[in-house]
């Protein structure tokens, strides 16, 4: 995946998370699952060095770390990409914290 196609991606994947904040749980529900199955898909085009951006953008979604790595390991990603994954992951509660100052 080019860098060009990633950032676009990635453009998008923001653009829903800021679109999540609505009161109806349908239909945030409906996009949290096209989001999900869009970003495993960034996943396997993704850099190691990529994947705190993307885990971030997941977690502010309220997708689960755990499930996404698990989805990750089923999917037959080799050792260092789990490795970059479990260490990502792991930033993620840090950074939700400040999950307000990213989106203002």
């Amino acid at each position: 995946m080019s860098t060009d196609t990633f950032n676009t991606n990635l453009a998008d994947i923001m653009r829903v998370a800021i679109a999540v904040n609505c009161d109806d749980e349908s239909l945030i529900e409906r996009k949290l699952c096209i989001t999900h199955a869009h970003y495993l898909r960034l996943l396997k085009g993704t850099r190691p060095w990529k994947l705190n951006s993307v885990l971030l953008v997941a977690n502010l979604l309220g997708m689960d770390s755990g499930a996404i790595i698990n989805a990750a390991n089923d999917d037959g990603y080799d050792l260092e990409m789990r490795k970059a994954l479990v260490k990502s992951s792991a930033i993620t509660p840090i950074l939700r914290k400040n999950e307000t100052s990213l989106f203002q």
